[in-house]
C-alpha cells in the first residue's frame, strides 16, 4: 500500500513538473501552469461548484425515473405478450446500437438548450439497458 502511494505521489510530482516546465516554456495564456491552476481550483470549488452538481445530479435524477416509468412496463409488456414483442423487438433491437449522443443535436433542435434535451438524452442513454 505505502510503495503503491509512493509510485503516485511521484507520478503526480513528475506530471505537474512536466507541466510547469512546458508553461514556462510556451508562456502562453492557452497553457497556464499549475500553480495558476491550482490558485483558480479553490476559487471554484468556493463558488457555484455546488450548485452546477446539484443541477446535474438533478437532471440525471429525472432522467434515470423517467427512463425507468418507460422501461420497465415496457419490458414487462413484451416479456408477458408475443404480439408486443413482435411488434416492439425490432424497434428496440434496431434503436439500441445507435449513438444516443449522435441525437443530441436534434434533441437540441427540438426542445433547445434548456433541461429537456438533457434529460432526453439521458433517458435515451439508459432506457434500453434497463
Amino acid at each position: 500500500m505505502r510503495k503503491k502511494l509512493w509510485v503516485f505521489i511521484k507520478g503526480f510530482l513528475l506530471v505537474n513538473l512536466f507541466w510547469f516546465l512546458l508553461a514556462a516554456f510556451l508562456s502562453t495564456p492557452v497553457l497556464p501552469g499549475p500553480l495558476t491552476v491550482y490558485g483558480k481550483y479553490s476559487h471554484m470549488v468556493n463558488g457555484r461548484l455546488w450548485l452546477h452538481i446539484g443541477a446535474s445530479l438533478g437532471r440525471v435524477a429525472a432522467g434515470l425515473s423517467i427512463a425507468l416509468l418507460i422501461g420497465i412496463p415496457v419490458g414487462i409488456f413484451m416479456a408477458s405478450s408475443a404480439i408486443a414483442n413482435r411488434i416492439l423487438h425490432p424497434l428496440v433491437y434496431f434503436s439500441y446500437p445507435v449513438p444516443k449522443t449522435a441525437l443530441l443535436p436534434v434533441c437540441m433542435l427540438l426542445l433547445g438548450l434548456g433541461n429537456g434535451s438533457k434529460i432526453l438524452i439521458i433517458v435515451l442513454t439508459t432506457v434500453f439497458q434497463i
